[in-house]
């Protein structure tokens, strides 16, 4: 269990409002860098480690790089929690996956999402 907990991200997130938790298959989709097209409110906002200590073989190591994948699967389910929609992140992940994570270019050590509920339930289809 401890082996499968260190592989997955840690997720902190900040609900602004009290909503009812989405199903767990409900789909959430990902902004990245840009709104949708509907009207929505901001209920939250959630961060994630990007570089993280991990321990190896009863030593530490500097672990970078995460998949994005997994953190934003992390993120839709901490969404799901708190009612979300959708998230908008401020940068694209999935750009951020092929950057050189060694040279001092990036050093961002969270990455962010807000987490938005849609005014209209019809955009969800969006």
């Amino acid at each position: 269990m401890v082996v499968l907990s260190a592989c997955s991200p840690t997720v902190y997130g900040t609900a602004f409002v009290s909503l009812p938790p989405k199903e767990p298959d409900s789909i959430i989709s990902v902004y990245e860098a840009t709104s949708p097209a509907c009207l929505f409110e901001e209920i939250g906002m959630l961060t994630s480690p990007f570089n993280k200590w991990v321990s190896i073989d009863g030593g530490l190591t500097f672990r970078r790089n995460r998949t994005m994948e997994k953190v934003l699967d992390a993120f839709r389910v901490e969404a799901r929690k708190i009612g979300g929609d959708a998230l908008i992140t401020p940068v694209s992940l999935r750009r951020l996956e092929g950057i050189d994570q060694s040279s001092s270019v990036d050093s961002n050590d969270f990455l962010s999402a807000i987490v938005i509920r849609f005014m209209d339930p019809e955009c969800q289809r969006e």
